[in-house]
Parts: structure tokens; C-alpha cells; sequence
């Protein structure tokens, strides 16, 4: 590498050190005062252009050479020093953005401190070529880029989340599920690609293990949310027999113990044999799901212990697995629960993606899931449900536009469980829960393990809130656990919704008609109001037909007024089922006719559930 070095301001500085002049001195000893241009007696200081000629004119520049990786440190009249720096930490000294495409140029090495350990971990003479970028990631000043996908390890037992990358496992690994987190975060650029985190202890993912509070605060570097956290993993399955109870076979040693909880997908020709279950007669590769009937010779699938693997909350305030601020990540294979707090909670545009796990007790008088301030939690596998006898508030809660959505899943309760008499076990505050495409859709029931049962309300929706159950809005309640119907309520008239009810005629043919409607919704009691334009009735006859928001429980009468040529009084009656209300005048004649008419109609009705 060429320095060059103009030398010619530090000689100067030697040749004038002696001068002397008005207002040099004791107080100003470095003041610079050539001999002044011949007749000059004003004594005054020499200025910055006559100092600046009078060294262009006494010296010339100097050329250093220096050997790679060197930088000059002394520089003299008889010659010049270079030397190498030594270095790892220089977090102090340069900001990450300073480093180009993880760059370290012998300028910023320049700035090292020598006194530091160096790069090279055996000692010496530090050298480019020493520096990993995984070293240099551990020293604050590049991050660690993935060029592939990519497995960092947890250890409850042996680990050190000083470790990085941590990518090994036993004392290679991170001892936390939040000290990887944190690393991850603070130190690699995802650079797009697919990673995860996952537990083992002393190199074996079956084995048993337990870690406290996780918290992703924001998104990672580089990340298109492709990170997942996954504690027992999944094992695949050879067969799963056609008896009772069905005998499932792993393709490889589960360590599975016996009363362990188990999530089973992709069984195919013995769909029994998917769902969550309790196991017994555990071998090395057999176990049995309890309280199961073969409906076929099953293979294929894979089965994940949902019981082994903890992640066991107890800070105020925190949820067990916390994403905030815009942070997204998956979590499988865990049995999660809370002493104080929410198990799952999705925050603030925070979004987790949640497969197999059991959602077990969480603090008193809170939800086990929830997702709210825009905050999105979506469920994809079999999960399972259960508590230790303290009620809860909810199972699944969705507020303030939060969303939580299950999908082509179940999730089996694993034991008799009290929820919140006033909200139920779905609870939707200006949030949206939704199940789409679960098997016989039915996205909610008890394990054939055992008979369990939830008391407490079924669901309940306020201001606006939406649970949609397979297609239903409100949900069925027979879709819904509990022993306690559901219910929907609005808080204030300013959270009427409004709808465009569908005119025609019971003969003939309406040319031009157009409708407003708005309806409130109290319990399973429904607040309608419509007003119907006829501008053109063509050749309607008989009835007036417009639709209602939902179908009628049991037959209903509502009444109404035609404002736009007649005055009359006008009735809507529909039948149980319908959501068609059929509209006449008080003596049973057509209420459409020639002019403009204007049909005003309100009422109550009872909604199906």
C-alpha cells in the first residue's frame, strides 16, 4: 500500500520553533514568525499566506512506502516508521456505517486500540486475513450474512449466549431462546434467506428443555419473515395402524414419554390418527394414541411432542412469546405457558405464525392468545388446549383491528377448562378472528384422549368486532366450545353497519329500484333499518322483496311507511330461515305502482345463530 505523506509542515514547524516576534511568547508558544521581507518593521506576526509560501518554497514532498496491511506512525527528518496494528473491538472507534460492503480498510484499522485482543485468536501480529466475519460480527463491526439457510442452536443446559454464531450445538450453542434472538438481531443480516432457531440439548433435539420470556422487538436485518423457533421437532411417521387404539411408528427414535401430549397432520388413509392426542405404550419408534380407532392403514405424516419442550412465561406485563413493533417469527413445537401474563401475544404490527404447540395455562383472568393494534396471529397446525384449573379470560382474542386467523387445522382441548363467563373463548373487541377450511369444519373440539368440556360463553363480539367461524358471521355455536351461547353487541348507535339490501317483486319485474340499509346488532337481536327507492316499478306486482343482513330465527313482522305518493302504512314479514322480507300495504295490496315510491322501513328480529 503507497501513503503519501506531504512531510513538509512538520519540518517547518522544527525550522521556526526558535522564532521570535511581537505577540509570541510564553502565551502563544506556537505562533510561527519567519524573518519579515526586507524594510518590514512592523514587528506584526506573519500571515497565512506568507507562512503557507514560505514552506511550499523551504521543502519538498516525501513518498512512504509502506508493506500491505501497514500504515505510517512516525514520520522525520532522517526517515519514517510503518507498522501493523493490532485489533478485534473497534466498536469504539468506527460506526457501522462507516464499513462499505463489510470493508475494513488499514485506515479503520488505524484507529484500533493495540492494547486489544486481536483477531487472530492464537495472538500476534493482527492481520487482515484474520478477521472472520463471524469475528467481526461478535466485535460489533459487520454483521455475519447468511448466503444460505441457515440453523442457530439452543441449549437450556449447556449453552452460552456469548456464543456466536452459534450455530453448533452443546457448548456451541446459545443457552436462551432470547440470547440467539438478541444476536440474530444485533448482529447477522438475514439477507433473505430461510433460518431458524432450534433446541437441543447436548446435540439431541428430542430431549426435554425449558426457557423463560421471548420478546421479538421489531423486525430482523435483511428479513422477509422467514425466521421459525421451533423446540421438539417434527418426526415423521411409517405407519399408523387400523386398530384400537391406533398404533403409530416412527421413522426414527421420538424419546417420547408416556402421557406426553402429541400433534398429528398428514396421516393419510387413516384420518383418525390426525388430531392432538395423549400417548401410552411408548417404545423406541411405536406409541398409542389414547382414546383412538384406526379408520384405515394410515402412513405419511409427522408427529411433534407438544408437552417436552417449554416456553414458561412469568414477567408483569410480558406475554411468553411477545412480537412487537413490526417484529414476525414462527413458533412450533413448544408448550407455552404464563404464570402471570398472555401466552401468545402479537402487538403493533408484530405477526407470529404459530404451528404445533400446546397452549397451556396462562395468568388469571387473561387470554392465552392475542393479537391486537394491528397485530396478526395465525395458527396452521394441530394445536392443543390446557390449563391447570385457574379460569382465563380467553382462548383467542382479537382487538383494536387485531387479527387472528386458524387454517386448515383443529385445536383439541386436553383438559376441562373456565373461561370468562362475560367474553368466552373467542372475544373479538374491533379485532377479527376467523377459522377457514378446518377438517369437517370444525376447528374446535375436545381430544379423543378424553372427555373435556370449557365452561364459561362460547364467544362474544362489541364495537364492531368480527368472528367468522367456517363461512359463519356471527359464528355457530356449535362450532364454538363453551356452555354458554355466544353473543354480539354494539356499544353505541355510531357502530350501525351498513348494507345494500337487494330489491325485486314477487311477479313481474322491477326496471329501477335502489336501496340504503343499516343494521345493529344487541345479543342475537337485530336492529334493521332500509329505505327503498321505486323509480321505475316496470311490471312488479304482488310484493315488494328486499333482503335482510341475516336470516330470521323464528317469523318476524316489521313496519314501515311509503313517503313518496301515497303515505300509506306498509308491513315486511319474512318467514324462519329467510332473509328475504317481503313488503306490502296495510290491506295486503302492492306497495310499488305508478310514480315514485319510497319505502321506509325498521325493526327487530331475532338472527339465526
Amino acid at each position: 500500500m503507497m501513503t503519501r505523506i506531504i512531510a513538509a509542515l512538520f519540518i517547518a514547524l522544527g525550522a521556526c520553533a526558535s522564532a521570535s516576534a511581537q505577540g509570541c511568547g510564553p502565551s502563544n508558544p506556537n505562533c510561527i514568525v519567519p524573518d519579515r521581507p526586507a524594510g518590514d518593521s512592523t514587528g506584526a506576526a506573519a500571515n497565512t499566506k506568507f507562512v503557507t509560501s514560505a514552506i511550499a518554497t523551504a521543502v519538498s514532498s516525501v513518498s512512504i512506502t509502506c508493506p500491505a496491511h501497514q500504515f505510517v506512525n512516525v514520520i522525520s527528518g532522517s526517515g519514517s516508521t510503518c507498522v501493523q496494528p493490532a485489533f478485534s473491538d473497534l466498536s469504539g472507534s468506527i460506526a457501522a456505517g462507516q464499513i462499505p460492503n463489510n470493508i475494513i480498510t488499514n485506515a479503520m484499522l488505524a484507529q484500533a486500540a493495540t492494547t486489544t485482543t486481536k483477531c487472530n485468536p492464537t495472538g500476534g501480529t493482527a492481520n487482515l486475513q484474520d478477521c472472520t466475519t463471524t469475528q467481526l460480527a461478535t466485535a460489533g463491526i459487520a454483521r455475519f450474512k447468511l448466503t444460505g439457510t441457515t440453523a442457530f442452536q439452543v441449549d437450556s443446559t449447556n449453552g452460552n449466549d456469548s456464543n456466536f454464531p452459534g450455530t453448533g450445538t452443546g457448548a456451541n450453542a446459545f443457552l436462551t431462546l432470547q440470547g440467539a434472538i438478541n444476536a440474530i438481531k444485533n448482529k447477522v443480516d438475514i439477507n433473505g434467506q430461510t433460518w431458524s432457531i432450534n433446541h437441543a440439548i447436548a446435540g439431541s433435539a428430542t430431549a426435554a428443555g425449558s426457557y423463560t420470556t421471548v420478546v421479538v422487538n421489531g423486525p430482523f436485518e435483511g428479513d422477509n419473515c422467514g425466521g421459525t423457533i421451533t423446540g421438539a421437532p417434527a418426526i415423521s411417521i411409517s405407519s399408523a395402524t387400523n386398530a384400537t387404539p391406533i398404533v403409530v411408528t416412527t421413522g426414527s427414535n421420538h424419546g417420547y414419554t408416556n402421557g406426553d401430549a402429541v400433534s398429528i397432520s398428514g396421516v393419510a388413509s387413516n384420518s383418525a390418527a390426525n388430531g392432538v392426542f395423549t400417548i401410552s405404550g411408548v417404545t423406541a419408534t411405536p406409541l398409542q394414541l389414547v382414546g383412538t380407532t384406526g379408520t384405515g392403514s394410515g402412513t405419511g405424516g409427522s408427529v411433534t411432542n407438544i408437552t417436552k419442550v417449554a416456553i414458561a412465561g412469568s414477567t408483569p406485563g410480558t406475554p411468553s412469546v411477545n412480537v412487537i413493533n413490526g417484529g414476525c417469527i414462527a413458533v412450533q413445537g413448544f408448550n407455552i405457558t404464563n404464570t402471570v401474563n398472555i401466552d401468545v401475544g402479537a402487538w403493533d404490527k408484530g405477526t407470529v405464525t404459530l404451528g404445533r404447540n400446546q397452549y397451556g395455562q396462562a395468568g388469571s383472568a387473561v387470554q392465552q392468545i392475542w393479537g391486537t393494534r394491528h397485530g396478526y396471529v395465525t395458527l396452521i397446525d394441530n394445536c392443543g388446549i390446557s390449563s391447570t384449573g385457574t379460569a382465563m379470560f380467553n382462548f383467542i382474542q382479537a382487538s383494536h383491528q387485531g387479527q387472528a386467523r386458524l387454517t386448515s387445522s383443529q385445536c383439541f382441548l386436553l383438559s376441562n377448562i373456565t373461561y370468562d363467563n362475560g367474553t368466552g373463548f373467542l372475544y373479538s373487541d374491533y379485532g377479527d378472528i376467523t377459522t377457514t377450511a378446518s377438517p369437517s369444519a370444525t376447528p374446535f373440539l375436545s381430544s379423543p384422549s378424553g372427555s373435556f368440556t370449557v365452561t364459561g360463553k362460547k364467544w362474544t363480539t362489541i364495537e364492531n368486532g368480527m368472528i367468522q367461524v367456517e363461512g359463519s358471521f356471527p359464528p355457530s355455536n356449535t362450532k364454538v366450545l363453551g356452555s354458554i351461547n355466544g353473543t354480539a353487541a354494539f356499544t353505541s348507535a355510531l357502530s350501525a353497519t351498513s348494507y345494500t339490501p337487494a330489491i325485486s317483486s314477487g311477479t313481474g319485474t322491477i326496471t329501477t329500484a335502489t336501496a340504503t340499509g343499516f343494521w345493529w346488532q344487541v345479543g342475537m337481536l337485530i336492529w334493521v333499518e332500509m329505505t327503498i327507492n321505486i323509480t321505475n316499478n316496470g311490471t312488479g306486482a304482488t310484493s315488494v322483496i328486499a333482503t335482510l343482513p341475516f336470516p330470521v330465527q323464528r317469523g318476524m313482522v316489521i313496519i314501515g311507511k311509503e313517503l313518496g305518493t301515497t303515505g300509506k302504512t306498509v308491513s315486511g314479514a319474512s318467514a324462519a330461515g329467510s332473509s328475504n322480507l317481503n313488503i306490502v300495504f296495510y290491506d295486503n295490496t302492492y306497495p310499488g305502482g305508478a310514480g315514485a315510491n319510497v319505502i321506509v322501513m325498521s325493526g327487530v328480529y331475532e338472527m339465526q345463530p
